[in-house]
């Protein structure tokens, strides 16, 4: 008996959502100082070749899928999730062992940058990644990557009217004000929860 070929993906397998995320993310801390993420109300399923069917459920996700479901509170100064949990801002900084992500023909690794990003040279395949994380009025959180190009070296100028751009929208402001109404630089530090350097490596 010939059993019947499912096409699949580069992974090896074709990844189906059987009950859809609620949105809500619950921060996991799996050692002390570690911490990950789940979303536990979304059951998936990953369909193999042979026509098996695996199904997975409150498995770790990226903090890229995370995020969106966790929030600042303002009287501790802690992140919460989505049943209440709180933790500490450094929670969503990247841990050190980095992240990977693969696509068709290529893979792509972030890691965190050690030592001072000014003396930092990135071969012609690495790229420097400023990555800021920002809260709205509401405590709603986001990120931004600010990207210096593959090869090139950190350059603040390249970024600081789009840093102050965003965190001024994270504050409220929906167009500029002009000149002598704009808020200031530390005004607009208050929308900045945390930010990091990543060095983008392609393989």
């Amino acid at each position: 008996m010939v059993l019947p070929t499912i096409p699949v993906g580069p992974l090896g397998y074709n990844e189906i959502i059987l009950e859809p995320s609620r949105g809500r993310t619950r921060i996991v801390e799996t050692r002390p100082g570690v911490f990950q993420y789940q979303e536990p109300d979304e059951v998936k399923a990953r369909e193999y070749a042979d026509g098996r069917i695996v199904i997975i459920r409150n498995e770790f996700v990226r903090l890229g899928q995370a995020y969106r479901g966790l929030s600042y509170d303002f009287e501790t100064s802690r992140l919460k999730d989505g049943f209440g949990n709180r933790a500490p801002i450094s929670a969503i900084g990247l841990p050190a062992r980095g992240e990977t992500h693969k696509f068709v023909n290529v893979s792509a690794t972030w890691r965190p940058l050690e030592g001072a990003v000014t003396r930092f040279r990135p071969a012609g395949n690495q790229e420097i990644i400023e990555r800021v994380w920002f809260v709205n009025r509401d405590g709603s959180i986001f990120k931004q990557d600010f990207s210096y190009g593959r090869g090139e070296k950190y350059d603040r100028t390249q970024t600081g009217s789009k840093w102050r751009y965003r965190a001024a929208q994270a504050m409220g402001e929906t167009s500029d004000p002009g000149p002598g109404s704009r808020m200031t630089t530390d005004e607009l530090k208050k929308a900045v929860l945390r930010r990091e350097f990543l060095v983008k490596t392609v393989e």
